[in-house]
């Protein structure tokens, strides 16, 4: 509890710093690497939810962002769909709904079913049996280019 109270009042005095700083000099230019998995360590995970660990700045304390993507074409569409939304301030159901815009309701369930595997638990700490049942779901997908960046990071392709 004590750690959490320490956490928050430190986000929010960062917060109150950064308006005092902006308000009286130029807007900082963000680069963006939240959702970039192009180094050995985050070769283990894909970052599908830029609100995850991101920056908290409001957008219109920003001059401009740049977003480093992450080495899956596909999947990088439905994480700058989510930045997107996320600073329009759109709802969370409408940054979730990006998944399914792109790539359809069934492989968006799909998805956000897996979403914490893939994110969180990663390559390194999933188990051989459920990598395969993932690898076995997703390369069934043939003609679906989502699924086929899943299949090729489940097979390690982009270490």
């Amino acid at each position: 509890m004590n750690r959490e109270r320490h956490r928050i009042c430190a986000k929010i005095q960062r917060f109150f710093r950064a308006k005092q700083y902006f308000d009286h000099r130029r807007k900082p230019f963000i680069w963006d690497n939240s959702i970039s998995n192009d180094s050995k360590i985050r070769t283990n995970y894909v970052y599908l939810d830029p609100s995850a660990g991101g920056w908290e700045l409001p957008a219109d304390f920003v001059a401009g962002l740049a977003i480093n993507p992450m080495n899956q074409a596909h999947l990088t569409r439905i994480a700058l769909c989510r930045f997107q939304r996320l600073l329009a301030q759109k709802s969370a159901a409408e940054v979730l709904g990006c998944a399914e815009s792109l790539c359809g309701r069934v492989f968006a369930a799909q998805l956000q079913a897996d979403t914490t595997l893939i994110q969180e638990t990663g390559l390194k700490q999933m188990d051989t049996d459920i990598r395969r049942r993932l690898l076995a779901r997703y390369e069934s997908a043939v003609s679906n280019p989502y699924a086929h960046d899943i299949a090729a990071w489940l097979r390690n392709e982009f270490v």
